[in-house]
Formats: structure tokens, C-alpha cells, sequence
């Protein structure tokens, strides 16, 4: 484990951009492009890592937790680790707005101006971005993100909603921890943490798969509500994650019209959602 992530050259040193201003904290992370941030080093924070590693040797790979004291079981792997608050590190570090004016010294990764809203006055970049992002903490890690992202715009009014009672009818073994959020699931029982999420079978039970909850979810039918799902993907036996692409899309689709949304995240056995609303200040 290197929990000394490369510093940047001093402010002296860097390539000063002539036209472009940076509206973001970086953290120290000028590095080439990530292959993987993983949010949080809990259990299963420690597993992606084990596992990532070990399936894409070479790769760039960093950990973010506010406890230091979970590092120590990562240190025999080949990964980053940085000591900080992890939803706060995606939320100030996925997030680069640029400003309009070209310059040959700012290269984005990508840009998303495939949507044009009337109050998103600037394009919005990813810089330095990961290829994915692997949740591992206990909250909704994409929403929270989304949720806050909102926020930022002093043009929005953005509430927090309760998911509706009447999407608990639509969804396979819905359970709650709080009023606010649904959780669903094919599996009625503990799955193994080693699953590699065949599309035919369950690992389980061998019994054919039931669907893919990712498809159940986008279906949701509640009066007033828009159903937006963000698919996780199988990077490694029971670890699963989603590109800045993915998350910036569902961002853009949430902004093409004001109104109330549920959001989902979900592989193809298990899944959450969260909702929102959004319009503009008067």
C-alpha cells in the first residue's frame, strides 16, 4: 500500500492556463487517469481492493476512508490510499467546472454539453477521473453525489424526497431503514460475496435468473415521478461499480426538465433508490 499519493508541482510550477479558470480542489491527485477509486476501505471496501487488484495487476488503484486505522489491512496490496472523508472526496473531486474560454493548457477527460439547459451556464468537465467508481461505504454513494451536485447550483431549489410507498409493490422483497430510501432485491437470502452475477443463473440457488432488477427498476410506476436508473457493473467477483460517464449522464438527464425523480442504483440482483426534486428559483 502507498498512502503518499504523488504531490503536484507547487503553484510556481505548474502550467498556468491563459483563458481557463478551475472552480475545484484537486486533493493532490494529478496523476494519469485511475483506473478505480473505491469509496470507502470497510469490508467491503478491502474486498474490491483485494480483488481489483489482483484481477487488473498494474493498475492505479486508490482507496478513500476518513479512518486511517482501516488502511492497515490494505497494506500488503498495491494500492493508494487516501486518509478523508470519502462521499466528500467524490463530491470535490468528480466535479470540475471550467470555464467556457478555450485553452491548450485544460484538457478534460470528456465533456457533457450533449444537453442544453438554460441555467447550467458552463459545460461541466471530469478531470483526472477514474475509469470507475466502486461504492463501498453504507449510503447511497450516486445519489448523495447527484443530490449535492443540484445543490451547487444557486439557481435550483432541490428537495429531498421520501421514495413513495407505492413503489414498494413494484419492486422484488422491498425493505426500508427510514422513510427516505428503498431498498430491493431478488435474493430473499445472503448472497455469496463472491458472486460473479451470471446472466443466466443465480449463483445461489442455480435456478434461472428472475430478470434484471436494473430493468424492474427503470419501470417503476408512480404518479408524478420520473424512474432513473444507474447500472452497476461486475468488475470482479461480488464487486461492482460505474463509470463518471454513467453518473454524469444521469446528472444531465435529471436536468433536461424540473420535476420529481426517483433514483436508482443497481446490478442485476440488488438494488436502491432515492428520490429528489428539483426546479428553478423564482
Amino acid at each position: 500500500m502507498d498512502s503518499n499519493v504523488k504531490e503536484p508541482p507547487s503553484n510556481s510550477e505548474k502550467a498556468q492556463p491563459t483563458s481557463s479558470s478551475l472552480e475545484v480542489k484537486t486533493h493532490n491527485l494529478f496523476q494519469p487517469c485511475w483506473f478505480a477509486w473505491i469509496i470507502g476501505a470497510g469490508h467491503f471496501g478491502t474486498l474490491a481492493a483485494r480483488r481489483i487488484s489482483k484481477r487488473h495487476p498494474g493498475e492505479k488503484i486508490l482507496v478513500v476512508d476518513q479512518d486511517f486505522e482501516k488502511f492497515r489491512e490494505l497494506e500488503p496490496l498495491p494500492v493508494k490510499t487516501l486518509e478523508e472523508d470519502a462521499q466528500e472526496f467524490l463530491q470535490e473531486n468528480l466535479s470540475v467546472k471550467i470555464q467556457p474560454q478555450e485553452s491548450e493548457k485544460v484538457q478534460p477527460i470528456f465533456s457533457c454539453t450533449g444537453v442544453a439547459t438554460e441555467h447550467l451556464l458552463q459545460p461541466c468537465w471530469f478531470s483526472d477521473a477514474p475509469k470507475w467508481v466502486i461504492p463501498a461505504v453504507p449510503i447511497h454513494v450516486a445519489f448523495e453525489w447527484l443530490f449535492n451536485t443540484l445543490r451547487k447550483d444557486e439557481n435550483l431549489e432541490v428537495e429531498r424526497l421520501n421514495v413513495p410507498e407505492e413503489a414498494d409493490k413494484q419492486v422484488p422483497n422491498p425493505f426500508r431503514m427510514s422513510r427516505e430510501t428503498l431498498y430491493a432485491s431478488f435474493a430473499d437470502f445472503v448472497c455469496p460475496d463472491n458472486c460473479s452475477e451470471p446472466a443466466d443463473i443465480c449463483t445461489k440457488t442455480k435456478e434461472p435468473r428472475k430478470g434484471n432488477l436494473y430493468e424492474v427498476l427503470a419501470k417503476i410506476d408512480v404518479s408524478g415521478f420520473t424512474p432513473l436508473v444507474l447500472r452497476s457493473h461486475q468488475l470482479a467477483p461480488g464487486v461492482g461499480g460505474y463509470t463518471p460517464e454513467s453518473m454524469n449522464k444521469l446528472l444531465h438527464r435529471v436536468l433536461e426538465t424540473p420535476g420529481k425523480y426517483l433514483i436508482a442504483t443497481s446490478c442485476r440482483c440488488h438494488g436502491v433508490i432515492d428520490a429528489l426534486s428539483w426546479q428553478k428559483k423564482a
